[in-house]
């Protein structure tokens, strides 16, 4: 039975080396469990700061190209309603849809403020053609087209 003895002291002692081994690997397992998740941890932080980010510019950018929208047809508004002598172009330099928006707006304010000034053009003739027929001078015609 010596050997018996032996071959169960054997087995024991694989079983501690196997045990420390198992140990050292769970160990190491935490360690590294711990880095990933503390990795993993500073990926989200990153991404949603990020996020935050690019979503500030946007609004940004957004809110920029709705003012400069807004200033444009206010000067406008303005004109027409004889406020002032002449609309403001809006001064918007993107190739988005505010870009093209303010583009056609302004395409259009200029077609109507061309045609504004000359409907005032031809009033103000008309009221001097009348002015002179009233004058007397019969012979008086509009030349102007509205």
């Amino acid at each position: 039975m010596p050997q018996a003895g032996k071959t169960i002291k054997g087995v024991q002692d694989l079983f501690k080396d196997k045990l420390e081994d198992a140990k050292k690997l769970s160990g190491s397992n935490d360690e590294l469990a711990a880095q990933s998740q503390m990795l993993i941890t500073i990926l989200l932080l990153a991404g949603i700061a990020t996020g935050i980010l690019i979503s500030l510019l946007i609004i940004r950018n957004i809110t920029s190209s709705l003012t400069s929208i807004g200033e444009g047809l206010d000067s406008f508004f303005a004109f027409l309603s004889r406020e002032s002598k002449e609309a403001k172009k809006i001064t918007l330099n993107s190739s988005d849809e505010f870009g093209k928006m303010a583009g056609a707006i302004n395409e259009n304010i200029k077609r109507i403020q061309k045609g504004l000034l000359e409907d005032t053009e031809t009033v103000q003739e008309t009221l001097m053609v009348v002015n002179r027929i009233k004058e007397g001078h019969l012979n008086q015609a509009i030349h102007s087209l509205p």
